[in-house]
């Protein structure tokens, strides 16, 4: 527990830094954990015998960033495509394959959609800060308020066969954290949504609107909780890593972001062009 409170607060100062400031800090700071968490996906696919797939995804997640950074959206798209080919063909008929299969081009799409997604959001000038803080907000409250409850009231198992320690009243305190804390910063620091999402944040209903939504997002992040679980027990590994003491993996970290982020610019999307 020690490890764990010691790293959350040696990391979360610079994380948080990077978010706010933006730019080329948090450009860094996506390229780190897209390369950290496709490394260990590619790790945990195939295990200590590398083999052609699991050492090109991080590669062409590298293309994939830098291209989206540097040149059009139809040249990302191409990348990424081209990508998921490529991987797909090594692990097809390289060394070691069969093991990995097809998990090391599901791992680059995945998390490489992923960043873009963040990416995308937080290249927003006019409220793409907000966006991203809102978001880390309700998916870090979610894990928060999810080990809290689970811990003090356990009870009904949520997924016993995926992951025995996860309950109902886990997913009900990340559900109810995620909507209260963004709730409490948006009325803090006094952020206008309804400039942003003109149609979804109207004023009269915008506080419910965004708890609503928050709480979806919450499900959302225990979701990809859930499927990283699921996903390491396949393979047999408890920790995606040992890069974060008391924590695991960057993978272990990230998991509700990977599955949240491209959610939530999709939901952007949708609720920006009915403006």
């Amino acid at each position: 527990m020690i490890a764990r409170i010691l790293s959350s607060v040696i990391l979360l100062p610079p994380v948080i830094a990077a978010i706010w400031f933006g730019g080329h800090y948090f450009i860094g700071l996506m390229i780190l954990m897209g390369m950290a968490a496709i490394v260990e996906w590619c790790r945990i696919c195939s295990g200590p015998e590398r083999n052609a797939s699991t050492l090109a995804a991080p590669i062409l997640f590298i293309a994939v960033v830098t291209s989206f950074i540097l040149t059009s959206a139809m040249t990302t798209y191409s990348i990424l495509t081209a990508g998921v080919l490529v991987i797909a063909v090594l692990g097809k008929f390289g060394k070691n394959g069969n093991k990995a299969g097809y998990w090391p081009v599901f791992g680059f799409l995945y998390i490489s959609v992923a960043v873009i997604s963040l990416l995308w959001m937080r290249a927003d000038s006019a409220g793409g800060r907000y966006i991203i803080i809102l978001f880390f907000t309700a998916v870090w409250a979610t894990d928060i308020g999810a080990y809290a409850f689970g811990r003090t009231i356990g009870g009904i198992k949520l997924a016993p066969k995926i992951s025995p320690n996860k309950t109902w009243a886990g997913l009900l305190g990340g559900v109810l954290c995620a909507g209260i804390l963004v709730g409490t910063i948006v009325q803090v620091v006094q952020i206008d949504l309804s400039g942003i999402f003109p149609t979804l944040f109207e004023k009269n209903q915008g506080m419910i609107t965004l708890v609503i939504v928050a709480g979806i997002l919450a499900v959302i992040a225990q979701s990809g909780d859930l499927f990283e679980s699921w996903f390491k027990r396949r393979f047999g590994v408890k920790d995606s890593g040992t890069l974060i003491p008391g924590h695991g993996g960057v993978l272990d970290r990230v998991d509700g972001v990977l599955l949240g982020a491209p959610m939530t610019a999709i939901a952007i999307l949708m609720f920006q062009g009915e403006a």
